[in-house]
Formats: C-alpha cells, structure tokens, sequence
C-alpha cells in the first residue's frame, strides 16, 4: 500500500503536459456512456474461448491500459491474469473500446493509467456431458473496478 501512494504522489505532482502517465487525475477518462456502458460494451463484446469452455477455465482477468491526451486506448496489459486464453481475449477486448473522454489534470488533457477487471465464468454443467454448448457469462462486480 505505500509504494501506491509514493507512486501516485509523484504522478500527481509530475509536470503536466510531460510524458508523465497519471494514475490519478481530476477528471478521470470517460467511456461512452460511462461506467455502464464500457460494461455493456465489454460484455457483448467478449468471446469466451472454446478451448478455455472445454477446459472449464474460469476467473477474474484484470487489464491495465493507458488513455491517451486523445482518448485513445494503448499499452494494452494484463495486470493479473488467470490464464493465456483469457488474458488474451481481455487484451482483445480492451484494443477495440472506442476513443474515450480523456482525462484532465487542471484542465489540460493528460494521460491516465486505467483497469478494468473482465470476470469469465461458465454456467451450466461440463461440456463433456452437455449436449448444447455452454452458456458463458462475462460479469462485473463494482466492487473490483480501480
């Protein structure tokens, strides 16, 4: 917990305008339709892996990523994993979000670390003894958001 709060003190305290990339700001980006509409969008937008279905690979993928003075999403990473197959598909995801508001430090546009937690789960019985295929479910509980 210190050594967050000595990094976000020297990101606060950066020179606005340099290369310096927030982890806190006072406007914080903004997805269309904000909170719940990156949810929305992440969730239809999220293709659970087949051969992570079959596996009956589960969890919570945490994605770290930098909004840009432009909105843009870059340095697309995973913050904390569960497995290839789903970090990959969050990273996939997190690349296709649309231009976001950017966020502001004193008024001037600046570039804000962001994380979003992807959580895949499956419902349903195993594959191997199911007939149809399984229904998967990307959720989000507001409690995980950074």
């Amino acid at each position: 917990m210190k050594t967050i709060r000595a990094q976000t003190t020297e990101l606060i305290y950066g020179d606005i305008g340099s290369d310096t990339i927030y982890s806190v700001c006072d406007k914080m980006p903004e997805f269309p339709g904000g909170e719940l509409g990156l949810r929305k969008y992440i969730a239809q937008n999220v293709q659970y892996p087949m051969k992570a279905r079959e596996q009956n690979i589960t969890g919570m993928v945490y994605i770290k990523f930098v909004i840009t003075r432009q909105g843009n999403v870059e340095q697309v990473m995973v913050e904390n994993g569960v497995h290839p197959l789903l970090d990959n598909e969050g990273i996939r995801v997190i690349k296709s979000l649309p231009r976001w508001k950017p966020g502001e430090l004193d008024g001037t546009k600046v570039e804000v670390w962001y994380t979003v937690p992807i959580n895949f789960e499956l419902t349903g019985s195993s594959p191997k003894r199911k007939k149809k295929p399984q229904k998967s479910e990307t959720t989000f509980d507001k409690n995980d958001w950074y």
